[in-house]
């Protein structure tokens, strides 16, 4: 990371900290002072496997690695698989 973003391809680690329909929203790790940022899971990225609820593969707290697809500098929020 560089600046404190993430760069595409880089793979973070995070805290699932809300699960909808549509996917799953991370609390990216980072520096406690840090606003580290938010990331968003879409559901075909979530997993290769079917399902048919997010909370079948994730759970609120849990922690999960992912790989940044996208970084929105100007909202602190990272696109993820």
């Amino acid at each position: 990371m560089s600046d404190g973003q993430p760069k595409r391809g880089t793979v973070v680690c995070g805290t699932v900290s809300e699960i909808r329909n549509f996917g799953v929203f991370v609390r990216l790790a980072g520096d406690p002072a840090d606003q580290s940022g938010s990331g968003f899971i879409r559901i075909p990225e979530l997993t290769w496997e079917y399902f048919d609820d997010p909370a079948d593969v994730v759970h609120v707290g849990q922690q999960i690695s992912a790989e940044v697809l996208d970084f929105d500098s100007t909202r602190g929020q990272c696109s993820s698989r």
